[in-house]
């Protein structure tokens, strides 16, 4: 199944919440009925590889 933007959307925001080390906590949150941690951390690959997510992990980054 492919990812809708209001679950990208969910995704950047509990990585935003949870960091980019617990990927199982970002699955549970909101996406663990339809994705799996792996399928999330692979999702957050693809976007940050397209830009998408770029400036958003790398303010993310930032403030850690």
């Amino acid at each position: 199944m492919g990812w809708t933007h209001i679950e990208d959307s969910l995704l950047l925001e509990d990585v935003r919440k949870y960091g980019t080390l617990k990927w199982k906590q970002v699955a549970v949150s909101m996406l663990s009925h339809q994705h799996s941690h792996v399928a999330c951390k692979a999702r957050i690959l693809e976007l940050i590889e397209s830009n998408v997510a770029f400036s958003f992990i790398r303010s993310f980054r930032s403030k850690r």
